[in-house]
């Protein structure tokens, strides 16, 4: 790849004719144009790369987080929670979505709710379940229907999803009265 120095073209340009400047810019454009096609072209095939990679690490911790899930599940034989369709916790009809991200340095785990029924009076369900968030997990920051935790290490996602399922689960019959009260069970 070409580098082009604007003051060096200049400099160039300065002692040529009309003519000679005319053809020297015009060859000079098109070898531009030609390695800008070129880098546009790497661009794609990069991001293309990009997007896989990224698709395979999601496919990584959604199994990593299901795998955590069932281990949760299968240590609560008979409560009412089931794994949905891999990384959702149907507790009492609130689903539990756990979802990790990580870029730009930061490591994140967000915990999404759904109701399996459309979740009414939504502004009254956050304020109470966000209360249930802040006692069980302080650490979290709760809005609108989803808690984020900031993760230090990606090591720290498999015991944190654990935690979180096994105090989720602990609170069962809460989240079965929520669930109840704001129209998602049954």
């Amino acid at each position: 790849m070409e580098t082009y120095d604007i003051e060096e073209i200049k400099s160039k340009v300065e002692v040529m004719s009309l003519r000679e400047k005319i053809e020297y810019l015009r060859d000079v454009q098109g070898d531009i144009m030609n390695e800008i096609e070129e880098l546009e072209s790497v661009e794609s095939e990069v991001e293309e790369l990009l997007s896989d990679a990224e698709e395979q690490i999601s496919e990584k911790y959604d199994s990593e987080i299901g795998a955590a899930l069932n281990d949760v599940i299968a240590a609560h034989p008979g409560e009412a929670c089931t794994l949905i369709p891999n990384i959702t916790l149907d507790i009492a009809g609130l689903r539990f979505c756990f979802i990790f991200w990580s870029g730009e340095g930061v490591s994140q785990l967000s915990v999404g709710i759904l109701g399996r029924k459309q979740i009414i009076r939504t502004g009254d369900f956050n304020a109470e379940f966000g209360d249930i968030v802040k006692q069980l997990f302080p650490e979290a920051k709760y809005r609108n229907m989803l808690f984020d935790f900031n993760l230090t290490t990606e090591a720290d996602l498999i015991p944190l999803v654990k935690e979180i399922a096994e105090k989720l689960l602990s609170i069962n019959q809460k989240i079965e009265d929520l669930a109840r009260k704001y129209g998602v069970w049954g």
